[in-house]
């Protein structure tokens, strides 16, 4: 497994962090991560259902889901949305 250095994580231990576009009517139903996920809305708003809890998220919003937690998501705005999302802990340098 590769190391991440410090350009590709961020102080908060996330690494790769990554704007994604999506488009109006956009929804993914339930799935579960292998990893934590951190996601911020940079633009639009998202919904976002996670043990039975709804979150609706907008610009600057954070939202954090554990790993192997089951949840659906999907687009609310009439355009498109973004969210800059990482995941939690690569194969951190120095991390045993």
């Amino acid at each position: 497994m590769a190391t991440v250095g410090p350009s590709q994580r961020s102080s908060r231990g996330y690494c790769h962090p990554e704007v994604k576009p999506y488009a109006q009517g956009w929804s993914k139903g339930e799935h579960t991560p292998p990893v934590h996920i951190i996601i911020t809305v940079v633009a639009g708003r998202m919904e976002f259902i996670m043990a039975s809890q709804r979150f609706v998220v907008e610009p600057g919003d954070e939202l954090f889901y554990p790993a192997h937690v089951v949840h659906s998501a999907r687009n609310l705005y009439d355009g498109t949305s973004q969210m800059m999302e990482s995941a939690k802990r690569c194969n951190l340098a120095g991390d045993g």
